[in-house]
């Protein structure tokens, strides 16, 4: 990503520039101190990302009939919205954590949970997915939620893959620092 300060005309390239009330919280290698400058003094370049949804997928048994089935998702950083990529920036993401998240870690104390957003936690992104995959993402009721949301369900036996357990995943592949397979990407409209 590249930004260019509008005081000095300086172009810089950044690890990840996040969006924080009317700054940006810019990190310039990763795992690195974020430095906030006011949006105004600040234009975003080659940023393409940010007019698109990047779609990911993963492979996890199904709860319901044991065989393996495919998990599609977005995965964006609740606070900004942005798109979160691998290498994830835990650091970044740490600086958002509110204290429901830190009251979750304590309740399941094997996963660090992250301040981050998948299928089922925002209504646009979820139409966006449910356009792009109406094959494997169609809304239906969550037992745990008792809400109606676009959820991925097992290829296999059409079990519902609900957002709980796709998010208790996502943030263990977080916390891993583990790579999951980007399939593409969405416009955003």
């Amino acid at each position: 990503m590249e930004f260019r300060n509008k005081k000095t005309g300086e172009i810089k390239k950044a690890h990840s520039i996040d969006e924080i009330g009317d700054k940006y919280a810019i990190c310039f290698v990763e795992n690195g101190k974020a430095y906030t400058y006011f949006k105004e003094n600040i234009e975003l370049m080659n940023n393409v990302e940010k007019d698109k949804l990047l779609v990911y997928e993963y492979k996890k048994t199904c709860h319901r009939c044991k065989k393996e089935t495919s998990i599609k998702t977005y995965i964006v950083n609740g606070a900004t919205k942005n798109n979160l990529k691998f290498p994830w920036d835990k650091a970044s993401l740490n600086m958002h954590k509110t204290a429901e998240l830190h009251k979750m870690h304590m309740q399941y104390p094997k996963i660090e949970f992250y301040p981050v957003e998948v299928v089922g936690h925002n209504d646009k992104f979820d139409e966006l997915l449910m356009k792009a995959f109406p094959e494997s993402i169609t809304p239906n009721f969550s037992n745990i939620q008792k809400r109606m949301y676009p959820m991925n369900h097992c290829r296999n036996c059409k079990a519902k893959q609900g957002e709980f357990y796709i998010f208790e995943d996502i943030n263990m592949i977080i916390q891993h620092m583990e790579e999951i397979t980007l399939i593409g990407s969405i416009i955003i409209e």
